[in-house]
């Protein structure tokens, strides 16, 4: 065997080695649900059927005459149709207007992105209570301006648009990050010699930054996507899916078919036709969107209207307006803040008032074990990030720095669980947890995101960025490449790490459908699921103020993280190469 063969082989070893952690888990949770879902499809499993009984397609033709199936489907469609554009357009809007050194522009994006830190289960109890009729902010703003009131999640002709601006409010922001990263890599001389032709502003925008931010808006739209159908956590509390099946969702009837029917073939169908669904609007997006990523910028006509310096009245109004709309942004918060503050008696009263109390987080942190569910998620957070950190900083490493065989099909492999994240697949997942006797155990909550593609594919253009000079000063010097990707790469991604840190944490403390469903007890119980339990035990508008204060008890410490440390989460997103 000659040295480069022998050298060749080495590297393929090394490579797989590394990758072997994230491609365990990948298959454990990914792959093998996907093919045992597909297979169980084939057969009806059912209470009244003890023994799978092979079907062939029956489940799908069932799926095609069900009623409830297909309206499930068109209100999912519509969901994403009404989330997802506005989203994307409206965190690009947020991303062009924030990405200046502007006095308070701090505090205008922590405005904007603190709703991503938030559980969804627990903006779910905000808009609630903002939607409620009579007491919600929403009604008394309607009645004030002269309206009628209505119910505004009681209306089948309401409730889903009532839905899509909730999810716009808490997604927005999130994206708004991708935006500013992706800005950072256009160049301040395209901008100069444009306004030097004398082009206008919306022109510019137009011909260069949209263009230019083609690659983030295809990466944000698939992940907007994604979202739109796996995102059903809120459905548990706001509506249930009512009314008449009005505000439910494909993910949210797999769950009702698996765990409340025990259907488990019908289940599978839905699971498999959701996965290629997914699959499918998910390359129609890449290949649309990269086409027209891929085109040149047109040309700049000089004699178009001339770009004059902003006036400073015009200024000043704009960024009035831009503080006003992070003021707007904030309301839910303030709102779910001052309610679990302000005594009950004025809980749901219009009437201003200074008097505050603490009776409501006492009466909370006595009804129910709060002190053991945040012992539970912290351990759950800090476990899963911990692997999560060394698993894809190793396979981000083989991606971006090593030849092997089989390459690029497994990096479609992790694209894949981008597309058919792991929230997709809970019934299959349950079956495999089963199989291992992990239910309701930490452990069983956490393995599935042990492998992180978004943490993969960040790190991974992070690393491409360091000098390849740099491996080869270490190698002379006698390091291993053990060594360079510990002692040189991994120092030199702090940004990087820092950003997907966030995502991460915040990801494991808001998840909430995939424990509910695999954990029965107070020992094992993350917050987010505490927080269902007790909220759900009050219902009526009385109980507001305990709710609010439970809500806050769960947002309160990510939350203040975030804003203790907002400047340098916001610098890491925007340095770590997420674009």
């Amino acid at each position: 065997m000659g040295v480069h063969t022998r050298m060749r082989w080495k590297t393929n070893v090394f490579a797989w080695l590394l990758l072997l952690p994230s491609l365990v888990f990948l298959f454990l949770f990914t792959f093998y649900p996907i093919a045992k879902t597909i297979r169980l499809s084939l057969y009806q499993a059912d209470l009244a059927t003890p023994k799978p009984l092979f079907i062939g397609a029956d489940n799908y033709v069932r799926l095609l005459d069900d009623s409830i199936f297909l309206k499930v489907l068109t209100n999912n469609l519509w969901f994403a149709l009404g989330t997802v554009p506005v989203s994307i357009a409206l965190a690009m809007a947020m991303a062009v207007f924030v990405n200046k050194a502007t006095r308070g522009i701090g505090l205008v994006r922590a405005a904007f992105f603190y709703p991503t830190v938030i559980p969804m289960i627990a903006a779910a109890n905000i808009w609630l209570f903002i939607y409620t009729p009579e007491y919600g902010l929403l009604s008394r703003a309607v009645t004030a301006l002269g309206a009628s009131d209505m119910n505004w999640l009681g209306s089948p002709h309401t409730v889903m648009w009532a839905l899509i601006v909730m999810m716009v409010w808490k997604e927005a922001g999130y994206f708004m990050i991708f935006y500013l990263a992706g800005l950072q890599n256009v160049s301040p001389d395209l901008y100069e010699s444009a306004y030097v032709d004398g082009v206008s502003r919306w022109t510019i925008f137009r011909k260069i930054t949209f263009p230019l931010l083609m690659p983030t808006t295809l990466f944000v739209a698939i992940v907007a996507l994604t979202n739109s159908f796996k995102l059903v956590d809120h459905l548990m509390v706001m509506t249930k899916g009512g009314p008449d099946n009005s505000s439910s969702l494909l993910l949210y009837y797999i769950y009702e078919t698996a765990f409340s029917f025990w259907d488990q073939g019908v289940a599978s169908a839905l699971t498999v036709v959701m996965i290629g669904l997914l699959l499918l609007l998910s390359a129609l997006q890449f290949f649309g969107l990269d086409k027209k990523g891929s085109l040149s910028i047109a040309l700049l006509v000089p004699g178009s209207r001339k770009a004059m310096p902003m006036p400073h009245l015009k200024r000043f109004a704009s960024r009035g307006l831009l503080f006003l709309f992070a003021a707007l942004w904030s309301v839910p918060l303030l709102w779910l803040t001052a309610t679990a503050f302000r005594p009950k008696a004025l809980a749901l009263s219009a009437s201003f008032s200074l008097d505050l109390t603490l009776q409501h987080f006492a009466a909370v942190w006595a009804a129910a074990p709060f002190g053991q569910y945040y012992i539970n998620t912290i351990l759950i957070v800090v476990s899963v990030l911990a692997f999560q950190m060394v698993s894809v900083t190793m396979a981000a490493f083989a991606f971006a720095r090593l030849r092997f065989y089989g390459k690029s099909l497994v990096f479609l492999l992790f694209l894949a669980q981008i597309m058919v994240p792991a929230d997709v697949l809970i019934f299959p997942n349950y079956t495999v947890l089963k199989e291992l006797s992990l239910l309701d155990t930490k452990l069983g909550v956490m393995l599935p995101y042990f492998a992180s593609a978004f943490g993969i594919f960040l790190l991974r253009q992070t690393f491409l960025t360091i000098p390849s000079e740099l491996d080869e000063a270490a190698t002379m010097e006698g390091y291993s490449r053990w060594n360079v990707l510990w002692k040189i790469y991994f120092p030199l991604a702090r940004p990087a790490y820092l950003a997907f840190g966030l995502v991460s944490v915040s990801y494991q403390w808001n998840n909430y459908l995939w424990p509910l469903i695999v954990t029965n007890s107070v020992e094992n119980r993350p917050l987010t699921v505490g927080l269902a339990i007790f909220a759900l035990s009050f219902e009526t508008g009385a109980q507001w103020s305990e709710v609010s204060a439970a809500t806050l008890l769960v947002v309160t410490p990510l939350l203040a993280v975030f804003l203790l440390f907002q400047r340098q989460f916001m610098n890491s997103f925007i340095q770590s190469g997420i674009k």
